[in-house]
Formats: C-alpha cells, sequence, structure tokens
C-alpha cells in the first residue's frame, strides 16, 4: 500500500505539471520558462483557472502524498522516522499551496517559498540521520548515500547570495517608449523553488526505488 500511495502521488504531479505546460503554453502560445515563471503561473488558463477540476486535482495528488506519509508512519515507527514524516506531511502541504499563492499576497508569497525551500533541506538532513541509523537495512543500503548528494544540492540552492535580491527586476528602455521593467530570464526565486520542488521529488522516487528492493 505505502508504495501505491507513493508513485500515484509522483506520477499525479508529473500528470498535472505535463497538462498545466500543456494548456499554458496552447493558451498563451508561449513557451512556460520554469527559469523565471512560479507554479501558480504554471495553472494561469482557461482548463484550470478558477476551475473546481484544478482544486479537486490538487486536493487529489495532495491527499495521496498524505496517503504516503499516513502509511509510512505506521511501516516506520522510531522517532527520527516520526519527525521525518511531520516535515513530508508539512512539504506536501506547503507543495499544495504554492498553486494558488500570487505575488500579490505578499508576505505570505515570500514565506511560503522559503518555507519550502527550508522544508526540502531539513527534510533530506532527518531522512539521512534516520535512515543512517536507523535498523531498516533496506534503507540503509543506499538512501543515506543518494540524500546526501541531495542535501548537498540543497544546501548550495540555500546559501546563493543572489537569494538575497530576489526581487530585482530589469529595467528595459526601447527607443520611443517608456521604461518598463521584467523579471531576468533566470528569476532566482523562481528557479530555487522548482529545483527544491524537483528535490522532494526525487526524495519520494528514492524512498519507493529503495522499498521495491528491499
Amino acid at each position: 500500500m505505502i508504495i501505491a500511495f507513493g508513485w500515484a502521488f509522483v506520477l499525479g504531479v508529473c500528470f498535472l505539471g505535463v497538462l498545466g505546460v500543456r494548456e499554458y503554453q496552447r493558451e498563451h502560445r508561449i513557451r512556460f520558462r520554469w527559469q523565471n515563471q512560479f507554479l501558480y503561473e504554471l495553472f494561469e488558463n482557461r482548463y484550470f483557472h478558477f476551475s473546481p477540476v484544478f482544486f479537486l486535482s490538487i486536493v487529489v495528488v495532495a491527499s495521496l502524498g498524505i496517503g504516503w506519509v499516513q502509511q509510512a508512519w505506521q511501516r516506520f515507527t522510531p522517532v527520527p522516522f516520526q519527525w521525518l514524516w511531520i516535515l513530508l506531511l508539512l512539504w506536501v502541504i506547503v507543495w499544495s499551496l504554492l498553486a494558488w499563492i500570487k505575488p500579490r499576497m505578499h508576505p505570505w508569497f515570500l514565506l511560503m517559498h522559503i518555507i519550502i525551500l527550508v522544508l526540502t533541506w531539513m527534510m533530506l538532513a532527518v531522512g539521512i540521520y534516520a535512515t543512517y541509523l536507523g535498523p531498516y537495512e533496506a534503507l540503509n543500503r543506499f538512501l543515506p548515500w543518494t540524500m546526501t548528494i541531495q542535501w548537498l544540492f540543497q544546501s548550495f540552492l540555500l546559501i546563493n547570495p543572489r537569494l538575497r535580491t530576489w526581487y530585482q527586476l530589469e529595467r528595459i528602455e526601447e527607443e520611443n517608449k517608456k521604461p518598463r521593467v521584467q523579471r531576468p530570464s533566470w528569476f532566482v526565486l523562481a528557479y530555487t523553488t522548482w529545483l527544491s520542488l524537483a528535490n522532494g521529488l526525487l526524495f519520494f522516487v528514492s524512498w519507493l526505488i529503495a522499498l521495491l528492493i528491499g
């Protein structure tokens, strides 16, 4: 059951992502750029915008992630694992909220993005500790090492000095036109969030592979 919930969550996230990109590009006639666009913008199209389908899709996928956490809580019970499951539960909840929260909701917008970055880092750190010292042979074969690589990558994302000035925009001046500002082609808060989400999703995949092997 734990493996079924896990793969259903991963596939659900991938399905929403592919569908969001397809509908975004169909409506806006431009390519979705994860380098400088946010999760909420992925679903700004006629298929998802203000649609109950969008709400139900996010709820269903998030429920699958929560179901995986519940199954894992019952199967892996030592204290370090319980802390891990709490962090993972919060990660799934914040991930789902990012699909709605927009910049005009500042400071919630910035706060939710900071939380997802830090939660991913903490989740991997606790995961390394729990699996390395835990009594489960199926988990400590390779999970501590793969998660260490992920944790180092997440640490690199967090110490990026450009995050301090994440709000800076580019000034565009065109001949005979009023100057305007826009996001740079690589907007640090946007791509750092996407990379953190991918890192968290890889966490799920690594666990599922470990459970299948074990």
